[in-house]
C-alpha cells in the first residue's frame, strides 16, 4: 500500500526524464534537435503574411467621383468598379488592406463633401507587402 502511495506523488516530467534517459538521450539536446528541426521546416515551406483585405463601396456626389477613385489607390488597395445612380450619385467599389483604412471616415468627410457614405466588410485574406510582412 505504501509503494501506490508514493509512486502517486511522481510527475510527468519525472517520467519524461525516465523515459528519456532509457533511449539514451539527455532532454536539452532532444529539445535543442526538435526546434532547429522545426525551424528548418518552417523555412523551407516559405510561409508568407497574410492581411485581411476590406471591400469598400462609397455612394458620392458625381462632382467627387475623381477624387473618390483615387483614394483607395493612395490606400493601396484596387477599385473593382463604378456605377452611376440617378444623374448625380455613383457608387465606387473597391478592395483595400485593413491598415490602410484606418482615417478613412474623415478622409471621405472631406473627399465628399460631408455627403459620401460608405460601407465596408471583410472580403478576403491576401498576401501582405514585403515591407509590411517585415514589420509584423
Amino acid at each position: 500500500m505504501n509503494s501506490s502511495i508514493s509512486g502517486a506523488g511522481q510527475h510527468s516530467e519525472g517520467r519524461r526524464h525516465r523515459t528519456l534517459g532509457a533511449l539514451g538521450l539527455q532532454p536539452q539536446p532532444t529539445e535543442l534537435a526538435a526546434a532547429a528541426a522545426l525551424r528548418e521546416a518552417v523555412m523551407r515551406a516559405a510561409p508568407v503574411v497574410l492581411e485581411p483585405v476590406m471591400a469598400v463601396e462609397v455612394i458620392t456626389p458625381a462632382e467627387s467621383l475623381g477624387d473618390v477613385i483615387g483614394d483607395p489607390l493612395r490606400r493601396h488597395g484596387h477599385v473593382q468598379g463604378q456605377d452611376a445612380r440617378g444623374s448625380n450619385v455613383a457608387v465606387v467599389t473597391a478592395h483595400v488592406p485593413l491598415k490602410r483604412v484606418f482615417g478613412y471616415i474623415s478622409q471621405r468627410r472631406a473627399l465628399g463633401s460631408g455627403r459620401a457614405q460608405f460601407t465596408m466588410q471583410l472580403s478576403h485574406y491576401a498576401q501582405a507587402a514585403a515591407r509590411a510582412a517585415l514589420a509584423a
